[in-house]
């Protein structure tokens, strides 16, 4: 029987030492860059979650609408009935919202402010009635037109009363309760 003898100098070994040293050090490279992209990416989803939470805050409280599917979401949202009456003219021909993801990007493109409590009070009743308070961000809600007509004159004469005051008329309330009847 024959057999291979394989001989090894020594000239041989710190080449295939350096051939391993040479892959590890690629291997580790590679990790790092790897590493690297991931927490890069990390950095950019997070900005853009931020921006877009700063951007369309209603949408980012009350929808599951995201940065990611903003563009492509399709669904309408749950039924809701509101008339929306724009720039506190409670006299003028309201915006009709059937939908509540429509009513909530216009609320976002509008920089309105819509508390829980008043999203409830939306989406728990047949009907709304909706302005801002005027001169603010914030909203009036009443279930008929009547109501809000009441509830505006009383927020607005308040806002009237309380404007020369400035650190009592920044806390004014930004939600009017109505009664349960």
């Amino acid at each position: 029987m024959k057999r291979d003898i394989f001989e090894i100098r020594g000239n041989i070994t710190p080449t295939i030492k350096r051939l391993e040293q040479l892959a590890k050090e690629r291997e580790e490279r590679e990790k790092a860059e790897r590493e690297a992209k991931w927490e890069r990416e990390r950095k950019e989803r997070e900005e853009k979650d931020r921006l877009f939470k700063i951007e369309h805050p209603v949408l980012d409280a009350y929808t599951y609408i995201s940065a990611y599917n903003f563009d492509t979401y399709s669904w309408p949202g749950d039924y809701v009935n509101i008339r929306f009456y724009e720039w506190s003219n409670i006299d003028s021909e309201p915006k009709f919202f059937s939908h509540s993801i429509p009513f909530y990007r216009f609320l976002d493109e509008c920089k309105i402010n819509l508390t829980p409590d008043q999203n409830g009070k939306i989406k728990g009743n047949s009907g709304c009635y909706i302005t801002c308070i005027p001169g603010t961000h914030d909203l009036v809600i009443g279930k008929s037109y009547d109501e809000l007509k009441t509830e505006f004159h009383k927020v607005s004469n308040l806002a009237k009363i309380l404007e020369p005051v400035p650190e009592v008329s920044s806390t004014l309330p930004c939600i009017v309760d109505y009664d349960d009847d």
